[in-house]
């Protein structure tokens, strides 16, 4: 048997004090998201594709998802519905899925 996933939601206070997501340095305007987005294409997004292929960099993956017209951060990559990409300092805790409501 696998081990079992912990699935917890979150404010987005609690996810800026206990996770602190980084800016995005690579954009030459201002970023979305108080400038924390890192895009979907470009340096941006191989970026977001380097930390993937590390172990410690993917639990520091967020996506900004929409569904249903509603915007969720949800900890992870993930491809479907997403509109961009955030990175924290602090990695996520091993089996576990985040999801904060924006």
């Amino acid at each position: 048997m696998g081990s079992k996933i912990k699935k917890i939601r979150m404010t987005e206070d609690e996810f800026e004090k206990q996770y602190s997501p980084v800016q995005n340095d690579l954009c030459e305007e201002d970023a979305s998201f108080d400038g924390r987005m890192f895009e979907t294409y470009g340096d941006e997004f191989k970026y977001i594709l380097s930390l993937n292929h590390e172990t410690a960099g993917r639990r520091r993956i967020w996506t900004i998802v929409e569904e249903n017209a509603d915007r969720y951060l949800v900890s992870g990559y993930h491809v479907v519905n997403r509109l961009g990409h955030m990175v924290t300092a602090v990695p996520v805790p091993l089996n576990t899925v985040i999801t904060i409501k924006l």
